[in-house]
């Protein structure tokens, strides 16, 4: 089998893992690998943009503040202190490397508000950040001597021996031929799991491909049952491939869209008096009460200033293609499966339980989130800890070494059919969105977990090489992990909302859910 040897190897081309190559000192051999293209990620979809203290008024506290309190009592006080303290210098890094944040006709930078911050602060360019950031970052990847990218790679599996990460298993897609790379230090960086849902926003890898490897090599897994769902996403029609959950960013609402339902009632101020700029969780819920309702849910971009197809030419010319001119018209609304706060349990450098192993970005649990994520600090958490993983791996001394891996599996030894395991994934997608949904309780989580350990059962008795099957394998692990930790926890915070345990319980503040193998 060919066997490649690296010091620093980094699985995933978002935001994170890319910060992280980019910030490795040149005396250290990295690879990269990502699942698809380089710049194929959910980093590349991200519109909104990045919070970060910069604006005159404003201040690192105030953000602390307002990242711990939709934390809902859950976020780690000193990781927040990180991230908003080191955020500026990171934002600064990115200048430096040629990222063009939108800046107003006084040539300052333009920040906008979006829901829960108490001020304006997410830098942006246009509504297209995460993918202007990627194109930048990628760039500057391929201008290294010492990075080396694969793309089109299947992550298989960690090697892990005596409590150590020694590299992983691959496979090249294209190719169809599994390699093994030992390195030194091993970085995951492969990004969340919105697919484990029916309706999200998330790119089609998103299959949590890398936290499920982890988990399975022995990684600690922290509070799963906490998934963001994002409140505005339209449903295309006419899309066939790719994300028919279009996401309409929240930076719209701070400049002044408006929620409604058919009768225009603006019905947000019930719940909260912040209405359409309230945290994620509290818009969510909201309507997810109008739909059960009856009632259909729109978003008014009518209300905001300027010109839209200038201001969000991205959303404009997205919705444009499918009949919808939100310059002149309301959209109908749903909220889908966004972001996946829980993840691999790290320390403030991104080091898991396992020897060489890191984490980092949506795939890590580094306590920043809490139980409701802040808008927009997901990016700077890519760049703030991507940066933090750099530099610890900058001062060790690890060298890579070689263990014995067994083989890749037969691809002919499966059971189950590619339409097989398509089907099994499409009723676990509908299963997941209605029983660990924006609200839950407790009998449809267990017959959905009951339904979950069903399909395990079935694809273990039937092992295959195929990438089908593994995505469909990593799917229903991490659906296990949800649905287990939201039933472990009896009590309702931020994301988790339940309906036979409908209060917080403070005598669960700062308790995590923890899941080991």
């Amino acid at each position: 089998m060919k066997t490649l040897t690296t010091d620093v190897l980094v699985i995933g081309s978002g935001i994170a893992g890319l910060m992280t190559a980019l910030s490795i000192s040149g005396d250290k051999s990295v690879i990269l690998v990502t699942k698809g293209r380089l710049r194929a990620s959910n980093s590349f979809y991200a519109q909104g943009g990045v919070a970060v203290a910069l604006d005159t008024g404003d201040d690192i506290l105030f953000h602390k503040e307002d990242t711990l309190k939709t934390g809902h009592a859950l976020c780690d006080e000193r990781a927040v202190q990180i991230l908003v303290e080191e955020g500026p210098d990171r934002i600064r890094d990115l200048m430096k490397f040629g990222v063009k944040f939108d800046k107003t006709k006084e040539h300052e930078f333009e920040f906008l508000k979006e829901g829960a911050h108490s001020r304006r602060r997410v830098l942006h360019v246009a509504d297209k950040t995460g993918f202007s950031i990627e194109n930048v970052l990628a760039r500057q990847v391929k201008n290294r001597p010492n990075l080396h990218v694969y793309e089109t790679c299947y992550l298989d599996e960690l090697l892990v021996e005596n409590q150590t990460c020694f590299g992983v298993l691959v496979t090249d897609l294209k190719q169809k031929q599994a390699f093994r790379i030992f390195a030194g230090a091993t970085v995951l960086a492969t990004g969340g799991a919105g697919t484990v849902f029916e309706k999200h926003t998330n790119w089609f890898g998103s299959t949590g491909d890398g936290l499920a490897c982890a988990y399975i090599a022995g990684a600690t897994v922290r509070d799963m049952a906490f998934y963001q769902f994002h409140p505005t996403a339209i449903q295309l029609q006419k899309r066939k491939k790719g994300l028919k959950n279009f996401l309409i960013s929240e930076s719209v609402r701070g400049e002044g869209a408006i929620i409604v339902n058919q009768k225009g009632d603006r019905f947000l101020f019930d719940d909260d008096e912040r209405g359409e700029l309230a945290p994620r969780d509290i818009v969510s819920r909201s309507i997810y009460r109008q739909l059960e309702m009856g009632n259909t849910v729109f978003l008014d971009l009518t209300k905001i200033q300027g010109s839209i197809p200038e201001r969000f030419p991205v959303i404009y010319r997205n919705c444009l293609k499918d009949g919808v001119d939100i310059a002149k018209t309301s959209i109908p609304i749903i909220p889908v499966a966004h972001f996946m706060i829980g993840g691999i349990e790290t320390d403030i450098y991104g080091q898991t339980n396992i020897l060489r192993l890191y984490a980092c970005g949506e795939v890590a649990s580094t306590g920043v989130h809490g139980a409701n994520r802040l808008a927009s600090n997901s990016l700077l958490e890519c760049i703030v800890y991507g940066y933090r993983v750099a530099c610890h791996i900058n001062q060790q001394d690890f060298i890579a070494r070689s263990i014995s891996a067994r083989k890749p599996l037969s691809e002919k030894s499966t059971l189950l059919t590619a339409k097989q395991l398509k089907k099994i994934v499409s009723t676990a997608q509908k299963l997941m969105y209605q029983c660990a949904g924006i609200v839950r309780s407790e009998e449809p989580m267990r017959t959905g977990l009951q339904n979950i350990h069903a399909w395990l059962d079935i694809l273990e008795g039937s092992k295959t090489s195929s990438q089908t099957w593994k995505e469909t394998y990593h799917q229903l692990v991490i659906s296990r992990l949800i649905l287990e930790s939201a039933l472990n926890r009896h009590e309702s915070r931020g994301v988790h909302y339940r309906l036979d345990y409908p209060k917080t319980d403070p005598l669960l503040n700062y308790h995590h859910t923890i899941s080991a193998k």
